[in-house]
């Protein structure tokens, strides 16, 4: 084994620069979706957006076995050349069956998303969109989080222009597709050179070890997805494109509020893992402790200010022809806070070795979400398959503290940094909705003055209240300043 091991990366310095890094990737794909949604129609829009959710889904039990070869990596003992060469085998073999299935059901596809060419972008995505999240992953099992982040901003640098320029050439949502994968396709090759290893032809102990483990994260990351995009697939079902593109515009806007709960999660499983591997379980408490801390730092006060501004928001941004999804953003942006929390939770039971409680979560909670939101959608219209998702997303959270406390005692699983973050967040809610029934907000000038204000109350007011909040900055400072100094030495 060579490299780094993931207990010795210092995870704040990882966790911090990998959220600067996402914060990036975001703002560059916040902007590219406001051009693409004023440039294309909503129907036009929701369409690849509705194709996208499928190719997200489908690489999923190939994400699940990425998913065994990042814990194989993470592991004091795993031969990281086979296990890259058996996740490059499984990508060729996904390939080749889903490229099959899509042009045997090439009408069903086209009709579903309204693009003609579906069938030939849905199994050129399949293969490059696989890759690439692979490799992404599977550097996330050395611990080094930023580097993934920083090799995956790349992706995004690349990924807005190529489908800007093939956009504006007139070829619409197509181009959108030929863009993400020609950016794919270059970031998952530099990815690789990043990894520095040489695929070797695995062995049979290699490829029976990622077995053991990616048959039940193959399944519980499958089914994880479709709970993740049940929104969408519901409404491209029931609904028109259009609708689907009013909800995906909402979902845009909620995007920050999972950041750093996605960098959490991406470094938290792999450590835990290479910990549990060392019989280290003082660690792995206050690792876990410390990423329910910071997971909803940004979701809690962005929930509340959707509350406060969340027509402002969608129409200010995205335009009047997009004021439908409003209904969506507070109740999408509460759900990322409660999804993030329990993925902090089930990364920590996959790095404990138990995909197979994960999967019983995620089996349960996928049932339940669908059935909800069928049932909600008929009732209230649109907006229930989000309502259908906070249910199950809840019930998922307490799914995920029954079985990592059963895995490991004396956990806390409710800290005080996460009551502070609420209190912060609904005094920056009185201040915000109280400046907004005074004055209205007409501009994006007047809309940033409202975000700042809520900004910057909710800092002060967190900082002022929370000796935790004051630590977790002085630290993150610290390893910053440190790393500096040791790059300049």
């Amino acid at each position: 084994m060579s490299g780094p091991e993931a207990s010795d990366v210092r995870f704040g310095l990882e966790v911090s620069s990998g959220f600067v890094i996402r914060l990036i990737m975001s703002g560059v794909g916040f902007v590219g979706t406001i051009i693409f949604a004023r440039l294309l129609n909503p129907s036009i829009f929701g369409g690849y957006y509705l194709l996208l959710s499928l190719i997200l889904i489908t690489v999923e039990p190939i994400q699940g076995f990425a998913t065994a070869a990042k814990k194989r990596f993470s592991e004091t003992d795993g031969s990281r050349q086979e296990i890259l060469a058996a996740q490059l085998i499984a990508i060729a073999l996904l390939g080749a069956f889903g490229s099959l299935v899509a042009f045997t059901f090439e009408q069903s596809i086209v009709n579903y998303s309204g693009i003609e060419e579906a069938a030939l972008l849905f199994s050129m995505l399949l293969v490059t969109v696989s890759f690439v999240e692979s490799v992404m992953t599977i550097i996330e099992g050395t611990g080094r989080m930023s580097v993934s982040n920083l090799v995956d901003l790349l992706g995004s640098l690349l990924t807005f222009p190529f489908q800007l320029g093939l956009v504006l050439l007139g070829f619409g949502a197509s181009g959108m597709a030929y863009g993400l994968a020609t950016s794919s396709m270059i970031t998952g090759l530099v990815g690789i050179a990043v990894l520095g290893i040489t695929p070797r032809l695995p062995s049979s102990p290699t490829i029976e070890s990622i077995w053991q483990f990616g048959r039940f994260s193959a399944v519980s990351r499958l089914a994880s997805k479709i709970l993740a995009r049940t929104d969408m697939v519901l409404l491209g079902l029931f609904f028109t494109p259009a609708i689907a593109g009013h909800y995906e515009v909402a979902w845009k806007l909620s995007v920050p509020a999972a950041l750093i709960g996605v960098v959490v999660g991406n470094g938290l499983m792999a450590r835990v893992s290479n910990l549990h591997s060392k019989e280290n379980t003082e660690r792995i408490r206050i690792d876990l402790k410390n990423a329910i801390s910071v997971t909803g730092m940004l979701a809690i006060p962005m929930f509340f200010g959707a509350l406060a501004l969340k027509g402002e928001l969608a129409v200010t941004v995205y335009g009047p022809g997009y004021k439908d999804a409003a209904e969506f953003l507070a109740w999408i942006i509460l759900y990322q806070l409660l999804r993030k929390q329990a993925d902090q939770l089930l990364s920590a039971v996959h790095g404990l070795d138990r995909p197979d409680a994960t999967l019983f979560v995620d089996i349960g909670t996928l049932a339940l979400n669908i059935g909800l939101g069928v049932g909600l959608l008929t009732i209230v219209g649109p907006v229930g398959v989000i309502y259908a998702s906070v249910i199950a997303e809840t019930l998922r959270l307490i799914g995920g503290v029954v079985v990592v406390r059963g895995l490991v005692s004396d956990l806390v699983l409710f800290p005080r940094a996460v009551g502070e973050q609420i209190v912060a967040g609904g005094l920056m809610f009185v201040v915000v909705e109280g400046a907004n029934r005074m004055v209205l907000v007409r501009s994006w000038v007047d809309l940033t003055a409202f975000l700042a204000l809520g900004g910057v109350t909710y800092g002060a007011v967190l900082v002022l209240l929370s000796e935790s909040h004051r630590t977790i900055a002085t630290a993150v400072y610290s390893q910053f300043r440190d790393a500096v100094v040791e790059y300049r030495t």
